[in-house]
């Protein structure tokens, strides 16, 4: 058994070789054109079965390879709508934060209208009570009740 090393190290092929017949092949980064080339220029027998092996192995790596391919496009296009979807998400984000501001600021402005019309309501009321005080006194004098049913008359005739 000797082995044939005429070939260079760039083709990665290793022969072994008994009786004449091609016995084991091992083959990287060579076609079969090129391995059935190297065989030729070193005396060889050719088997067509190794090299109708060899023609569909590189047949199913050339499909491996276009699926690989198929799929590192759709990685990236997965990889770009997931970015698209997240600056959209952050978009909306963003708004909803923005619209929650506007809603906060409304609902201050209320507040503090709130406060105003409390304020205002109480001091109506103080002013009622004061009011409502010299009526009670008012109608207790017997001058001021003629004064009270003279205005009590004349609010009817108007009405």
């Amino acid at each position: 058994m000797g082995e044939v090393s005429s070939m260079s190290n760039t083709d990665n092929i290793t022969l072994s070789i008994n009786k004449n017949h091609l016995k084991e092949v091992v083959v990287s980064n060579l076609s079969s054109e090129m391995l059935t080339e190297k065989l030729k220029q070193n005396n060889l027998p050719v088997e067509e079965d190794l090299l109708k092996q060899i023609n569909f192995k590189e047949t199913e790596i050339k499909l491996l390879e276009n699926k690989i391919v198929d799929l590192q496009n759709t990685i990236l296009i997965l990889e770009n709508d997931l970015e698209l979807n997240i600056l959209q998400n952050i978009e909306t984000i963003i708004k909803q934060e923005e619209f929650l501001l506007e809603v906060n600021q409304v609902i201050s402005n209320l507040e503090m209208k709130n406060e105003n019309y409390q304020a205002s309501i109480i001091k109506q009321t103080k002013e009622l009570k004061k009011i409502n005080e010299k009526y009670n006194k008012l109608k207790k004098s017997k001058l001021g009740n003629i004064v009270i049913k003279y205005w009590d008359m004349r609010r009817k005739i108007k009405k």
